[in-house]
């Protein structure tokens, strides 16, 4: 009898996830790990998964995949943790290299992990914007095919479209009609730069009248976040010949999930307390 094709798309991105799990955790003797090709692997890494042995053949190769993906990553080598008589350097045996551990030590938001970094930022954030996650599962997945002037422009697009959100609600929510009217004007440009100026100004006019915890992150996150990934996103976006490396890709990456959450947690503030100048 036959069954339904494997949604290979989706169950990847589980895999993925608990396999960097596993690897977080250290359950690997003296840090070697042997992995198994097939539907055994599959059980102990997603045992909720239903009969993994209809889909033998697609699941191995998953598995495969995924460690080959984590090996061109520079997150695990093939081979045992110390070398002895034997010298074995071969598959099925792999170790985490110490680029591996570092990556692992981040569990919050691992760009390295899309499915942990994106479920987790949709839990924080339930109303997020589609645009802002299409954009982030790009630049995630150019990461990790080191197309980093790809990702750099991606997360740039990210963060840009969570700031028109803020500053489009800003504007919906400004209660004097006459300052309204002015500052659709102001932010009536097509240039994110001209708009966010616009926006900075009016927004610094109220800044007293928001709730501390607000206020004292405007700095950080407003200021510093989003400006340091839209600057790191033109010198990508433009043939400035300007380095983009990946620590700032995955810098920017690390730092946007507070920036979106703050973003999101203003034009919160403002639907529901509206702009009073």
């Amino acid at each position: 009898m036959t069954h339904q094709p494997l949604n290979t798309e989706e169950v990847y991105d589980e895999l993925r996830h608990a396999i960097l799990e596993k690897l977080r955790q250290g359950t690997g003797r003296d840090g070697t790990w042997q992995f198994e090709i097939g539907s055994n692997e599959v059980s102990v890494l997603l045992p909720e998964f239903e009969n993994p042995d209809r889909y033998e053949q697609e699941l191995g190769s998953l598995v495969c995949q995924i460690y080959h993906e984590l090996y061109l990553e520079r997150i695990i080598a093939p081979g045992v943790g110390q070398l002895n008589s034997t010298g074995r350097m071969e598959w099925p045996w792999y170790r985490l290299t110490d680029h591996g551990k570092r990556v692992l030590q981040t569990i919050e938001y691992s760009p390295y992990d899309p499915n942990g970094y994106l479920r987790r930022l949709r839990e924080e954030i339930p109303d997020i914007d589609e645009t802002i996650i299409r954009y982030l599962e790009e630049s995630l997945r150019c990461l990790r095919m080191d197309c980093l002037l790809a990702a750099a422009v991606t997360i740039g697009c990210a963060a840009e479209k969570a700031m028109l959100l803020l500053i489009e609600r800003f504007g919906e929510t400004i209660s004097d009609p006459a300052k309204k009217k002015k500052y659709e004007k102001a932010t009536s440009d097509w240039r994110i730069s001209k708009k966010y100026e616009a926006f900075r100004k009016c927004f610094q006019d109220i800044m007293e009248k928001l709730p501390n915890d607000l206020g004292r992150q405007r700095e950080s996150h407003l200021d510093g976040a989003f400006n340091l990934i839209r600057r790191v996103r033109n010198s990508a976006g433009h043939p400035s010949g300007e380095p983009i490396t990946r620590e700032m890709v995955i810098a920017n990456q690390a730092i946007f999930p507070g920036y979106c959450k703050y973003v999101y947690s203003l034009m919160d503030h403002f639907g529901k307390e509206g702009v009073n100048s």
